[in-house]
């Protein structure tokens, strides 16, 4: 197939990827394209025919048409071109840096992309996708694992995350892919640990069970966490120093207006 051919069928997929329904082996229009370009010979002029076509598209898909954005985003991370397409990555870095999806999903979905590709997200970069951290929590930790920043940053990272609710299947999905990671390895018992106790039993059992079977320490299950901040050290600007320091205020206040047995005057800070 040439470029314009590569086009074609790339279009295509992305084009029925939303509106189609699994096949019985759960596949779709994009997992079998996928598969048919994992087929081609990297070494071959097809697949730089298939890579070229790949460009084109991000170069010309509107920034307002979420659905095919989103359905070509994934599709590039089920492509041969991770890791491998510097010419791909810079584009779709290019794009985020002049034309940004506003859609928050879009751009987490966006991120992952150029962090499959291989690029390395500077951790202050990381740190300002807030939005992302709130409604994606797992996918913004997976963004910091892909960039190597996990084991520097982990408690910090954790504690933040504690208390946002998740989607349990979706833990227990990037659980392998984690381990694997040199970054995390065992450690991926302390990211399960920060969830568990908000997961349904059904989750939480298939949890267990996958930790039991490698032999990897998992913590006993605890109470439901409260909400990342809650008990955060006074000034650091976060919900938990303002419980903190209303606290404070109201125990010197309460010394104020009470009168010291012993001398008759209040009592003094």
């Amino acid at each position: 197939m040439n470029t314009n051919e590569w086009v074609a069928a790339i279009d295509g997929a992305i084009r029925c990827a939303s509106h189609g329904s699994p096949g019985r082996a759960g596949q779709t229009p994009l997992t079998e394209l996928a598969e048919k370009l994992r087929e081609v010979d990297p070494a071959a002029t097809e697949y730089l025919a298939a890579e070229r076509a790949f460009v084109r598209l991000i170069q010309h898909v509107a920034s307002e048409d979420d659905d095919r954005w989103q359905s070509l985003l994934t599709l590039l991370q089920l492509s041969p071109f991770q890791k491998q397409s510097e010419r791909i990555r810079n584009l779709l870095l290019v794009r985020l840096a002049n034309d940004a999806p506003n859609d928050t999903e879009l751009r987490a979905f966006a991120l992952a992309a150029v962090a499959a590709l291989g690029y390395r997200f500077e951790p202050s970069a990381l740190d300002q996708e807030l939005e992302i951290m709130r409604r994606y929590p797992l996918r913004w930790l997976d963004l910091w694992i892909r960039a190597g920043h996990f084991r520097n940053f982990e408690q910090t990272l954790l504690d933040r995350l504690r208390g946002i609710p998740i989607d349990g299947k979706d833990l227990l999905a990037r659980l392998p892919s984690w381990y694997q990671n040199p970054d995390v390895g065992s450690d991926v018992g302390k990211i399960a640990a920060n969830w568990q106790a908000s997961l349904g039993e059904d989750t939480y059992s298939q949890i267990r069970r996958w930790f039991r079977t490698r032999k990897i320490p998992l913590p006993e299950r605890q109470a439901a966490a409260r909400p990342a901040g809650a008990f955060s050290q006074p000034g650091d600007g976060t919900a938990g120093s303002d419980f903190l320091n209303t606290v404070g205020e109201f125990v010197r206040s309460t010394k104020r207006s009470v009168m010291n047995p012993i001398n008759g005057q209040p009592f003094t800070q």
